[in-house]
């Protein structure tokens, strides 16, 4: 194992080329302000089962490349841009209060592109934690395994339906699309899985879904996927979702405004209340 989470450092990675391949099982550079594209090389190891990257100051893209490690388990890049060495603090000739209210700044450069479907279609991935970055393409296409747990792929800028692949789930325990403003179509896909329990996280907010919300979605725990879509009222709506009290049934006239924004700030502005 290879982990420097949250030890604040910063450069590139080429480094990690010296790492031994053979040996090399997990590899974690979490919260740190790393610069540069992902590491390549190390992709290369037939022993490597985890990576993970997020809070970073990387730039680039993916890469295919991500696909010779052929036992990888677990994917984790999630705001690969959002290290404390690369924001630029819109606060920061505000009073110190607004300061500790609101944590929001601006970053300068993104994880961008499409995200490789070799993901999907080559590699057995229990999760996938690609979230708060700026990554596109089609997700209709995404052949989902079936060893998959956890999806999160929240805030980019994906476009298409649900994939009919995640029918085949054995056992979901998130699923994150919400934020990416285009994802389109019914939840149809969503009422047939089997590895839906009601503990099974599940948000879908911001987006332009539409038609009735299944039964396997009504009593979950943890669910977030009125606001920013047009579902039908016909039948009853998630009673956990925190929008579900003003929800207005197959309209998007409250919504509009507010997905039209963030999708312009939400390109360059990360904003979290403390």
């Amino acid at each position: 194992q290879f982990s420097l989470q949250e030890e604040i450092f910063d450069g590139k990675v080429d480094f990690l080329e010296m790492l031994p391949e053979k040996t090399l099982e997990e590899v974690s550079l979490d919260s740190n302000n790393f610069v540069g594209n992902l590491p390549t090389r190390l992709f290369n190891s037939s022993s490597l089962r985890v990576f993970s990257a997020g809070n970073n100051c990387f730039e680039g893209g993916l890469g295919g490349h991500i696909c010779k490690a052929k036992n990888l388990e677990i994917l984790a890049v999630p705001a690969a841009t959002s290290g404390k060495g690369c924001r630029n603090s819109i606060w920061s000739h505000a009073p110190a209060f607004l300061q500790d209210r609101w944590n929001a700044f601006l970053v300068t450069h993104w994880l961008e592109g499409s995200v490789p479907e070799c993901i999907f279609n080559d590699l057995n991935l229990s999760l996938i934690i690609l979230g708060g970055n700026r990554l596109s393409g089609d997700i209709s296409h995404w052949n989902i395994p079936t060893s998959l747990n956890r999806l999160d792929a929240g805030s980019n800028q994906l476009i298409g339906t649900l994939p009919p692949s995640l029918e085949n789930v054995h056992k979901l325990v998130s699923l994150d699309l919400s934020n990416n403003y285009n994802i389109r179509g019914d939840l149809n896909v969503v009422a047939n899985l089997e590895g839906v329990e009601d503990n099974t996280i599940v948000r879908l907010s911001t987006n332009h879904l539409s038609g009735a919300v299944p039964k396997s979605l009504l009593n979950l725990d943890s669910v977030d996927i009125l606001t920013g879509n047009v579902f039908e009222c016909e039948s009853s709506l998630p009673e956990n979702d925190p929008h579900v009290r003003s929800y207005e049934c197959g309209s998007s006239s409250i919504e509009t405004p507010f997905v039209t924004f963030f999708y312009v700030a939400g390109t360059c502005l990360f904003v979290s209340v403390v």
